[in-house]
């Protein structure tokens, strides 16, 4: 294995550190440690074509395990309880505007102690529940009566709180005037009292107010933070590899890097990503095409042809953190498919010693990661209906 190199220096952009602080700069390895998964052992498999009506999936929107090795699903307007063993438990919220109901659930998680927490869009609120399913309460924004509103697509448990696992936007609505979204930064959000607190983690460069589109750039580098065990967080926020490490008090104490470059958007590139949305499109409609739908094809054309484009492919495609402390950091892979681009190896890394290894392309990135190696893979058949894979030491310990 290789020993990365340690360089002491003040990097531009990273954090809430000080005019002058310095930073500690890892550069991790050019070359790759080759990692081989182990075949691991399957625990259990829900959902698919012949599945019992508790498990009869449509949309699976999110997978968390808690430390009972229990999984969480979040499947449209409810939450799927697993037992270990892969047995129904019982299920959380449901359809409805009413204490422990969902409208438009668009993130979840499960806090070490079990409890269970939801984010209503329609609701503009967390709803929380206890281990065994009973509603809790409701927490909603101080400012929940103003025009703002606050759209959150995914948070991690970080201790009694959760983090933001990509920013909150905040969208104020004007009346008679464009709405302004503002990118705050990677926040924590402690949910227990009647309102949400919001405690700022750590900046990020997208910070601020953005320009309203229609809709955003292909290929725009998402910012993309995971909690780690200590209460800090790790983040990446632009197309380059460059992992941000902050503290629990919101300092960028290091950053991890490795010297890939982003790729280029060419021609090639745009064309054969249109492609790859028509396809998907025509699959969701299924017998129903453009013209059965009364949709004129040459309208279709020109939706596609106004899109714009970022001019780079992020290198980092996704990250994962387990419960051993390890870091998964996905590359964007090389090859387009209806849903999109590829992901391509997978680094093994350690925030305090930097890089263990690669995984070739072609590994799975787990869905959710749980105790004693859990591991839960999220795969669809050709009619896009969802199985939960669940597996336990998939990956031997690095």
């Amino acid at each position: 294995m290789k020993v990365p190199r340690l360089v002491l220096v003040t990097v531009a952009g990273f954090g809430t550190a000080s005019p002058g602080e310095s930073q500690e700069v890892v550069d991790l390895p050019a070359s790759d440690e080759p990692l081989q998964a182990a075949p691991g052992e399957v625990l259990y498999t829900i959902g698919g074509l012949d599945a019992e009506p508790w498990e009869s999936f449509t949309l699976i929107e999110g997978l968390v395990f808690d430390a009972e090795g229990r999984l969480h699903l979040l499947d449209g307007e409810r939450v799927a309880v697993v037992t270990s063993a892969g047995e129904f438990s019982h299920e959380v919220g449901g359809v409805g505007s009413g204490p422990g109901e969902f409208e438009f659930p668009t993130a979840f998680t499960v806090l070490r102690d079990g409890t269970v927490v939801v984010y209503d869009a329609v609701h503009g609120a967390f709803s929380l529940f206890s281990p065994s399913g009973h509603f809790l309460r409701r927490t909603g924004w101080a400012d929940g009566g103003s025009n703002t509103l606050f759209a959150i697509s995914d948070i991690r448990p970080s201790g009694p709180s959760v983090i933001t696992g990509r920013p909150v936007s905040a969208i104020e609505l004007v009346p008679g005037a464009d709405p302004v979204v503002t990118m705050n930064p990677i926040e924590r959000l402690v949910l227990s009292g009647p309102e949400v607190r919001r405690e700022p983690l750590v900046g990020h460069r997208q910070v601020g107010i953005q320009a309203v589109r229609p809709s955003p750039l292909v290929f725009t580098p998402e910012v993309l933070a995971v909690p780690l065990p200590d209460g800090g967080a790790v983040y990446v926020d632009s197309t380059t590899y460059e992992l941000g490490l902050a503290s629990p008090s919101g300092s960028v104490v290091r950053v991890l890097r490795r010297p890939f470059s982003p790729r280029r958007v060419t021609e090639d590139i745009k064309a054969a990503w249109k492609v790859s949305r028509r396809e998907l499109a025509t699959d969701m409609l299924g017998d129903l095409g453009f013209e059965e739908l009364g949709v004129d094809a040459g309208v279709v054309d020109e939706v596609f042809d106004a899109l714009e484009f970022h001019d780079e492919i992020p290198v980092i495609r996704a990250l994962r953190v387990d419960w051993d402390g390890y870091v998964w950091v996905e590359h964007s892979g090389e090859l387009m498919t209806a849903e999109g681009m590829t992901g391509g190896p997978i680094d093994i890394l350690r925030v305090e010693a930097g890089y263990v290894g690669t995984l070739p392309a072609g590994s799975a990135m787990p869905a959710a990661c749980g105790p004693s190696g859990l591991v839960a893979f999220l795969e669809l058949d050709e009619y896009e209906v969802p199985t939960v894979v669940v597996k336990r030491s998939v990956y031997p310990r690095w």
